[in-house]
């Protein structure tokens, strides 16, 4: 399970405008995680496969047959993904400078293990 001391991070992070989900999980079990309320995380299960919406008719039926699926954020398993848009550089710069808000143990420890570039680019 993950470290208590990452969730408030994460939950800012997963909330924020910026994110467009995350992928992460229980053990042996892959989600797609995109949003949350308070310390509970709402999820889509992509090994789920449902037919192509061919009408906007069917679109809400089939969007919202199964009831959300939701897990608290302290069952997450560490190994995980998270994912952001950026519409151009000043988008990123501003999500930079939320980064600056948080208290930044979930980023230490990412940076600490992310393998390091032979050339670096800077914005």
């Amino acid at each position: 399970k993950i470290e208590e001391k990452f969730l408030p991070d994460l939950l800012k992070l997963v909330a924020c405008r910026w994110s467009v989900g995350m992928l992460g999980g229980r053990a042996r079990q892959a989600y797609y995680i995109v949003g949350r309320q308070g310390d509970s995380l709402f999820y889509l299960d992509p090994h789920g496969v449902k037919p192509a919406v061919t009408r906007v008719s069917e679109a809400r039926e089939a969007l919202y047959s199964a009831p959300p699926l939701k897990m608290h954020a302290r069952e997450l398993n560490p190994g995980l993904a998270l994912a952001f848009y950026f519409k151009d550089v000043a988008d990123f710069r501003e999500f930079l400078e939320f980064l600056s808000f948080l208290d930044g143990s979930i980023l230490r420890r990412a940076s600490a293990q992310r393998p390091h570039a032979s050339s670096s680019h800077s914005l």
